[in-house]
């Protein structure tokens, strides 16, 4: 994420530690999510925070620039972002497919493959709402390219914002309208998002119309210029901000300590708190920027933000939250049964990896003379190394392909192959109750395959037998509804009401039917120790 890339330093005055602070807190809350950690299973919400940032930052840069020159250089723009974002991202998508041919079988890395490909072109987030669905999903989260959604949000993001401002404040030079427009974007967002998180909830967390306000409310927080207060206004208010600053972090942590994918829908207005908690500790920072006080008269909250530890993160938060996903989902590969302070210390080596990629790419892309003077060279990476992990993703498809098209991998590809009850599995977020029917349809004897996308999996096994049986087979079949246990998803009350009705139908279906068998299959996380979960556990 850009958020989390953009240290950019033209000048030491320039230089906020808050933000780097921010930046280490941000990405610890999305890596100690990410590796389960007790107490953080809402973590998640750092990437609100590196969104709000990224907003807060740009704006910045881009108003400054046009209040300084009267101009705004796209070019020089969007050549400062290749330079800084696109190298470690390249690496990091290479790495991962040259990784996958080592420890994945074929017909695993063929899974993901794809992918790559995605991440190179900063589009992973539309194939997410369309093929990956729930973030919290357990057929999601073993996608090594899964974090490079919202990459692929901040850079679409970047394509739209700075033209949107130039437009605004290079025809009218007023922050006050300026403000206006952004406020009308911010405002029209949140209400998309509120409204699609609970229609379509993927597409509310995926995709940049919905995640838009998020950076709006950056980027109208950066316009209230507190670094302007002095003398008495800056005494006036000192002790609010102090307030509203630490009172901005207990939201923060609060949130990622209660939030819950299980039993909360998100983002929705609940992605206010730590959007706003990010804020409140923005505008205490900006406040005392520039301020003649030393670090010692600042704040404890913005000392701590400034400290060594934060620093650090903060410098490594793009590299790190690049490196920490795939590093984790490989783990798992190789060890399934690996418990959360394992995965810690897979995070570390991670961070291990995003140092070396700070000293050895980074840094020296991002600062390199011959490039900084020539910006057209650095735009020429955003095609260069954007084809290198579409080249690679091609590559290692092609390997993929004729591995499974031989030897013994070619029947455990067949054995996978979707068979024709794909149009039979209703939706997750659909309100239709679908029925098929297979093998001998003239049959008096019923057999009903029940359940959801892991019932649909034993399709084949139960189909042959009821060939050979001469049983007529039906598939009552609905993503992520569950028969034996009654669970809130990550969708809120919408989707488990939709789940409700649904095995209502169903149940009510097989009564009428009489069936001699009922196959049933489900996700097994949602039942415990042999009961079923309750919607508040």
């Amino acid at each position: 994420m850009k958020s989390l890339a953009t240290s950019n330093h033209p000048a030491r005055e320039s230089f906020r530690p808050d933000i780097e602070g921010l930046r280490g807190i941000a990405v610890l809350l999305v890596v100690l999510f990410h590796t389960g950690l007790p107490g953080f299973r809402g973590g998640y919400v750092g990437v609100d925070v590196f969104f709000a940032l990224s907003g807060y930052l740009i704006t910045g840069l881009i108003v400054s620039e046009i209040d300084k020159t009267a101009s705004f250089s796209f070019r020089n723009f969007y050549a400062r972002r290749v330079r800084r974002l696109l190298p470690a991202s390249g690496l990091m998508v290479m790495g991962v497919l040259l990784a996958g041919l080592v420890l994945y079988s074929p017909l695993e890395l063929s899974r993901y493959v794809i992918w790559g490909a995605y991440a190179s072109s900063y589009v992973s987030n539309f194939m997410c709402m369309r093929e990956a669905g729930n973030y919290f999903a357990g057929t999601v989260t073993g996608n090594p390219f899964l974090h490079a959604w919202s990459l692929s949000v901040e850079e679409q993001f970047y394509l739209l914002w700075p033209a949107l401002i130039a437009l605004v404040f290079l025809r009218s030079r007023s922050r006050r309208r300026l403000a206006v427009s952004l406020f009308a974007v911010t405002v029209l967002s949140l209400g998309a998002c509120i409204w699609v998180t609970y229609v379509r909830q993927p597409w509310a967390f995926y995709s940049l119309p919905t995640r838009a306000w998020e950076f709006g409310a950056g980027g109208l927080a950066c316009l209230l210029r507190p670094e302007a207060w002095s003398g008495q206004a800056w005494s006036g208010k000192q002790k609010w901000l102090k307030v509203l600053s630490w009172a901005g972090l207990a939201g923060l942590l609060g949130s990622a300590y209660s939030f819950d994918a299980v039993k909360l829908v998100f983002p929705g207005y609940v992605a206010i708190v730590p959007v706003g908690g990010t804020l409140a500790m923005l505008l205490e920072g900006a406040a005392g920027h520039r301020s003649s006080r030393s670090i010692l008269q600042k704040s404890i909250l913005q000392r701590m933000l400034a400290g060594p530890l934060m620093q650090w993160l903060g410098r490594l938060s793009y590299s790190w939250y690049l490196w920490h996903w795939p590093f984790l989902i490989f783990a798992k590969a190789c060890a399934p049964g690996l418990r959360w302070y394992g995965r810690l210390l897979v995070a570390a080596s991670a961070l291990l990896m995003a140092q070396l990629t700070y000293w050895f790419l980074e840094n020296p892309v991002r600062f390199n003379p011959f490039l900084v003077a020539k910006p057209a060279l650095s735009l020429g990476m955003a095609v260069l190394v954007p084809a290198a992990g579409i080249t690679t993703t091609l590559g290692v498809s092609y390997f993929t392909s004729r591995s499974l098209a031989n030897g013994e991998q070619s029947q455990f590809e067949a054995a996978t192959r979707i068979g024709p009850w794909r149009d039979c599995l209703e939706p997750t977020d659909a309100s239709r109750f679908t029925e098929c029917v297979f093998g001998d349809r003239q049959s008096t004897t019923n057999v009903v395959l029940l359940g959801d996308s892991h019932a649909a999996q034993w399709f084949s096994a139960v189909n042959s037998i009821a060939v050979e049986k001469r049983w007529r087979l039906v598939t009552l079949l609905k993503g992520n509804c569950q028969i034996a246990a009654l669970e809130k998803t990550s969708d809120g009350r919408l989707r488990y009401a939709r789940c409700e009705a649904w095995r209502g139908k169903a149940l009510a279906r097989i009564a009428a039917l009489r069936p001699a068998m009922v196959v049933l299959g489900e996700a097994s996380g949602w039942v415990a120790g042999g009961r079923p979960v309750s919607p508040e556990q």
